[in-house]
């Protein structure tokens, strides 16, 4: 994965780990990451969201508009037309 940005760029795969280059830079720098249990932390989080205990880090409006952008998007190239998130969101699809 690779994400762009106009002063530095970070660059991911799994046999480097996370890698920066800052602007003007020759050479990119390794960052230190902690390997963790993506899958544990959100099955702890949503047991505590349901328990009562805190707020979910994403609401379920969020994530179901989250959704309506890919499914816009899929939909899109499928009909071959323009596809708005306030259209899928409103269909009963």
């Amino acid at each position: 994965m690779n994400v762009y940005g106009k002063k530095m760029s970070a660059y991911y795969n799994l046999f480097d780990g996370l890698r920066c280059l800052n602007q003007g830079d020759a050479n990119q720098t390794s960052v230190a990451v902690q390997k963790n249990d993506a899958i544990a932390e959100q099955l702890i989080e949503w047991a505590d969201a349901v328990s009562g205990g805190v707020e979910p880090e994403v609401g379920g409006e969020s994530a179901m508009t989250s959704l309506a952008v890919v499914k816009a998007g899929i939909k899109s190239v499928a009909e071959g037309r323009h596809v708005t998130v306030a259209e899928v969101l409103a269909s009963n699809d």
